[in-house]
């Protein structure tokens, strides 16, 4: 995955509609007023919270981080890297304290990406990287330095502490992972 640096901010929320639309089974172009779709407006957020960052703006993105977490129950590290074509089905009570996401990733409710134990000051090795592809299904908690290859898939209320190659399903509790 390339670091999103790079790609603006209108070409990150035509990627996560795009994909959203594809799993949805339809094809509608991005127009302003679907920034307030239910299953859009949290991407929009998260989008503003880290593009505001990236730019220097501390304070409005630790402002709209307040509003995306008493609005969805999303905590959201800010200095996660995540990818185009995120996509959170069902956005409620998800952390995402990664260091990294992929290109569409699909993240489902109840899900915890984050460091194994209290990392106030943010140290990345110490927190998940998703690749490209990755879908992590409800409840599961992904914890630690550990990395989930290419278009592998976490099962629902699965605990992964351990690197997961890519194309695999990791399932249980702790996880181990078989062949997709």
């Amino acid at each position: 995955m390339t670091s999103n640096h790079r790609i603006n901010l209108r070409t990150l929320l035509q990627a996560d509609w795009q994909h959203l639309q594809l799993l949805g089974g339809t094809q509608r172009s991005l127009k302003p007023w679907h920034y307030m779709h239910p299953r859009f407006c949290h991407i929009l957020l998260i989008r503003l919270v880290l593009t505001s960052r990236k730019s220097g703006w501390k304070l409005l993105s630790k402002m709209i981080s307040i509003v995306l977490y008493f609005g969805y129950r999303i905590e959201l590290n800010t200095h996660v890297d995540i990818g185009p074509g995120l996509v959170l089905p069902h956005p409620m009570g998800i952390v995402i304290g990664a260091s990294r996401i992929g290109a569409r990733a699909v993240i489902f409710q109840n899900v915890t990406l984050g460091a194994k134990s209290l990392d106030v000051g943010y140290d990345p090795t110490r927190r998940p990287q998703l690749g490209d592809d990755v879908t992590v299904g409800s409840g599961a908690v992904v914890v630690g330095g550990v990395r989930i290859g290419n278009a592998s898939t976490v099962a629902a209320n699965s605990l992964v502490t351990r690197d997961v190659a890519e194309s695999m399903l990791s399932i249980g509790v702790p996880a181990q992972s078989k062949p997709l």
